[in-house]
C-alpha cells in the first residue's frame, strides 16, 4: 500500500512548477490533483494530507483530521469564512496570497486607464480590420494627467507603494475610498474623470459618463 503523502497540491502547476515544488518540499510526498478535471481518488488523498496547496472544496475541510496547513492560491477567502471551525484539525491555519497581486493590478489598471483615455479600444480593432480611424476617434481623446480617477474596491491597489505605478510617469489625482453605495462615494464618482472598478459588483451601473474600467 503506498503511503499517504502529507502534501496535497490542488492547483495548475506545470511540469517545471512541479519539479521546483518537489525540490523546495526535500522529498517529502506530494499528491499533485488536477483542479480542472478531479480524479477518483483525490478526495481521499486529501484527507490523509497535513498540508494543502491550492482552494479545494469547503465541504472537504472537515474530513481532514490531519489538516494543519492550508495555503490558498488567491487573495479572497470568503469561500472559506462559514466553515465549522469544531469539525478542523486543532490550530488548522490557513493563509492567503494578500497583497500578491496588488502591483499587477494597479499597472492592469494603469494600462487600461491610458487605454481608455486614448481611444485605445477603438483604433486597435480599427488596426485589425485595417480601417484608418484616427480622425475620427481623436476628438474624443483625453489625457490622464491632471485627471481624478477614483478605485472602488482598491484593498491593497490603495497603499502608497502598490499604487505608485498609477502615478507615474504621468500625474494625475488618485481617490481610493471605501468599496460602498454611500453617497460620498456616490459623488466621487460622479466628481472623477475615470473610474476603476477591482469589485464591480460595488457598481452595477455607471453613475457618470467618465470612462470605467472593471
Amino acid at each position: 500500500m503506498t503511503p499517504a503523502a502529507p502534501i496535497f497540491v490542488w492547483s495548475h502547476l506545470d511540469s517545471r512548477a512541479r519539479e521546483h515544488l518537489c525540490a523546495a518540499t526535500h522529498g517529502e510526498r506530494l499528491h499533485f490533483a488536477n483542479k480542472f478535471a478531479p480524479a477518483p481518488g483525490d478526495e481521499a488523498a486529501f484527507r490523509d494530507a497535513e498540508i494543502c496547496f491550492g482552494n479545494v472544496p469547503a465541504e472537504w475541510l472537515g474530513c481532514a483530521p490531519r489538516l494543519r496547513w492550508m495555503q490558498l492560491e488567491s487573495v479572497g477567502f470568503d469561500y472559506y469564512r462559514k466553515l465549522d471551525r469544531t469539525r478542523l484539525a486543532p490550530g488548522f491555519v490557513l493563509t492567503n496570497l494578500h497583497g500578491q497581486f496588488a502591483r499587477p493590478a494597479a499597472e492592469t489598471a494603469l494600462a487600461g486607464l491610458l487605454a481608455l483615455q486614448r481611444g485605445l479600444d477603438e483604433l486597435i480593432p480599427a488596426q485589425r480590420d485595417r480601417r484608418w480611424i484616427c480622425l475620427d476617434v481623436r476628438p474624443r481623446m483625453r489625457l490622464l494627467h491632471g485627471c481624478r480617477a477614483i478605485v472602488l474596491g482598491a484593498g491593497t491597489i490603495g497603499n502608497p507603494h502598490p499604487t505608485q505605478p498609477l502615478q507615474n510617469p504621468v500625474s494625475f489625482q488618485l481617490l481610493c475610498p471605501p468599496a460602498t453605495k454611500s453617497t460620498p462615494g456616490r459623488r466621487l464618482r460622479a466628481a472623477a474623470d475615470a473610474s476603476v472598478h477591482p469589485c464591480p459588483a460595488v457598481c452595477s451601473r455607471p453613475s457618470s459618463s467618465s470612462p470605467r474600467l472593471s
